[in-house]
């Protein structure tokens, strides 16, 4: 019996999975019985000979997804695979320690009534790349470069606050009835973040409270294409579109009492924040600039998708305050 599989889903960075699965070969199994499952979206590149190269090396399963989508491909290993008793979820740009396995798996054992576990997330600065000063910002870094680091000690997450997309793991018997929404994550066309925080936030409303596990770390290395002051932006206001499905939706107690007004607001908001993002563009002090531009970045994400919410609700294309951006007493929504 299988005890533990990681899952990790890929699309044309076949260089990049390389040294991931490189890095895999040296992760300590012990007595441990581990797979593997690549998920490849439909890639393009070598992908399919790197993966031909390293099934000769791990006990590795090669599945295909062509519809895009990093979900797509997530659903995908849910629904075909052969999975253990422990189901990893990480990224193809991931370096795990050489104990993750060990830690993970001791975890488990440690919390026997939990199902869902995160670990530890360090970003990795591409070498070849000066380090700008808004880096070290804990937001940016977290938000920009996916760093997780909750607590020294191991113990559940703080009320809402769930594991990182790199690193995190979940008992087979608590996926039952679970899967990743298609609509959020990476995608070739369009890219709505927080698909794993809407995933696990789901899970935890159905009881699945998650566990923090600082000694299963993963490091999140990061690609030179992430590193640019427009790269980050982006993915500010990336971050934004997919932070409503996942905490509250903008003005959410006007939006309880009238949707007509709560349109009309939301409407003026994302006009209100694009002129913003403009005046922050002018600021001459660089660390003023990009730390105002961070911020609106992800205002205007945030109340741009709340937007095309209303506006898909107008069209009368199946979604309603109960179905896509569900409001709860907590205020939160999944």
């Amino acid at each position: 019996m299988t005890d533990l599989t990681v899952v990790i889903p890929t699309f044309n960075r076949a260089s990049i999975l390389r040294e991931t699965l490189e890095a895999m070969c040296r992760v300590r199994t012990g007595n441990l019985c581990v797979s593997f499952v690549v998920v490849d979206n439909a890639s393009s590149d070598d992908t399919p000979a790197v993966l031909r190269e390293f099934a000769q090396r791990l006990p590795l399963t090669v599945l295909h997804e062509p519809t895009p989508g990093k979900c797509n491909a997530l659903n995908r290993a849910l629904r075909e695979a052969a999975l253990g008793e422990i189901v990893v979820f990480t990224d193809d740009d991931g370096t795990a320690d050489e104990a993750w396995f060990e830690a993970i798996v001791a975890a488990c054992r440690r919390w026997p009534a939990h199902g869902v576990f995160g670990g530890r997330v360090d970003p990795a600065w591409p070498d070849s790349v000066p380090r700008p000063f808004w880096a070290a910002d804990k937001r940016i870094q977290a938000i920009a470069f996916t760093a997780h680091h909750v607590s020294d000690q191991e113990g559940p997450y703080p009320a809402f606050r769930e594991p990182f997309g790199p690193n995190f793991w979940v008992r087979r018997s608590s996926l039952a009835g679970f899967e990743f929404r298609s609509d959020l994550g990476p995608h070739p066309t369009r890219r709505t973040l927080c698909d794993e925080s809407e995933f696990l936030r789901r899970m935890r409303r159905h009881g699945h409270a998650p566990v923090y596990v600082p000694s299963a770390r993963m490091v999140h290395r990061i690609q030179t294409d992430r590193v640019t002051e427009l790269a980050l932006y982006r993915r500010a206001y990336q971050y934004g579109r997919g932070e409503v499905h996942v905490t509250s939706m903008p003005e959410a107690s006007l939006l309880e009492r009238s949707r007509a007004a709560w349109h009309l607001r939301i409407v003026s908001n994302v006009g209100v924040s694009a002129w913003q993002m403009l005046g922050a563009a002018l600021e001459p002090e660089e660390a003023v600039r990009v730390t105002k531009l961070f911020a609106k970045a992800l205002t205007l994400g945030k109340n741009f998708e709340a937007l095309c919410w209303s506006v898909k609700v107008a069209l009368g294309q199946g979604l309603s305050v109960g179905s896509s951006l569900q409001l709860d007493t907590a205020g939160t929504q999944g």
